[in-house]
């Protein structure tokens, strides 16, 4: 504990904006609310925040409620800022409990909690494809200790179970669906498909596909309109990528919150999404002089033309770029102008 807290605070001393936790994936899911607690007060220290994905955002070991609750523990515990990355109620089993999730972050930050989160604004998620369907449990110890318990006949009878049930919360074997694998004969198909044509049932074709390759990606469709709107509305909710490949948020996130569900579906208005798109998370995130136009701000601009700026990036083809994107100035430089990119590389790498 004493070497992790020592790497937070040199972290924090190197600029870091705060500390994050990958609570629901192996290796982090075996940390308990202790150590989190004790990470967190070193990054407190520094003005830092606590950004979490958070141990469970559906039904698969606490439950989601519960998983806030331990979020919203660590704010209690420390006093540090906590950010929801990236808010959501994944699986059937969950479905509707966005507004007890909205009681409880609005409870706490009227304790004096802060509490914040970020939204991708798609109904289906994309992660790696072994945290989607293999317990925790099971991956204790690592790759090698997994793989013995897929040969263990008792071990591998009570996975045979849990990841059916698992598949069930994602919606099903059908709503699955492979992506990023580097392999043309999976890409695209569902882990129904996938097990049909291994004549395997599809928690047999888990166990062989996790233990034939690593790094499977998969987009899991698990999500309904309900509670998409209902964090979409909340003012302490603000738009994120999660930019990994082979998703059309990645390209579309930010088109898609504005064009399709400010300017198209009248969800927020257009002056919220911007909102929620810029001065509000520069300000949540304490980046100085960014999010606002104003004097003495840097000049990071997006000119779009409402009737056309619209996403593209689809599930099929996930590297589409948006339209209707006129111009663009990056830290006062013009990066693209009349919708074509200048050459001009003009980011930076920010520190608190």
């Amino acid at each position: 504990m004493d070497k992790m807290r020592e790497m937070v605070r040199q972290g924090m001393k190197d600029g870091a904006f705060g500390l994050s936790t990958g609570l629901f994936y192996a290796p982090g899911s075996f940390a308990d609310l202790e150590e989190v607690v004790a990470l967190a007060e070193v990054a407190q220290e520094y003005r830092g925040i606590y950004d979490t994905h958070m141990r469970d955002e559906s039904s698969y070991t606490v439950g989601l409620l519960a998983a806030v609750e331990e979020a919203i523990a660590v704010g209690r515990e420390t006093g540090i800022p906590v950010h929801i990355s990236h808010i959501k109620a994944l699986g059937a089993d969950v479905w509707g409990k966005s507004a007890q999730v909205v009681d409880l972050v609005e409870q706490a930050q009227k304790e004096g909690i802060t509490v914040t989160a970020n939204q991708y604004p798609y109904l289906a998620s994309k992660t790696g494809f072994k945290p989607t369907v293999i317990p925790r449990w099971a991956e204790a110890g690592g790759h090698e200790a997994l793989m013995q318990r897929f040969g263990s006949p008792e071990s591998r009878k009570r996975l045979l179970v849990e990841i059916e049930d698992n598949i069930r919360k994602r919606g099903g074997a059908e709503a699955l669906v492979f992506s990023e694998t580097g392999m043309p004969d999976m890409e695209g198909k569902s882990l129904k498909e996938v097990a049909e044509q291994l004549l395997l049932s599809p928690p047999e074709a888990v166990i062989h596909l996790v233990s034939e390759f690593e790094g499977l990606g998969v987009i899991s469709y698990n999500m309904v309109e309900e509670d998409l709107r209902r964090f979409m509305n909340r003012d302490w909710v603000v738009t994120g990528s999660d930019a990994s490949s082979g998703h059309p948020r990645k390209f579309g996130s930010f088109a898609r919150k504005i064009g399709y569900y400010a300017l198209e579906e009248g969800w927020i208005s257009l002056p919220f999404a911007i909102y929620q798109s810029s001065v509000r998370t520069a300000e949540i995130f304490g980046i100085a002089e960014r999010g606002k136009i104003e004097e003495g701000y840097f000049a990071d601009l997006v000119l779009f033309d409402p009737q056309r700026f619209r996403d593209n990036a689809t599930f099929e083809s996930p590297y589409e770029l948006a339209s209707g994107v006129e111009h663009v100035f990056v830290n006062g430089d013009w990066v693209i102008k009349d919708g074509a990119y200048t050459g001009k590389v003009a980011g930076r790498a920010l520190r608190k």
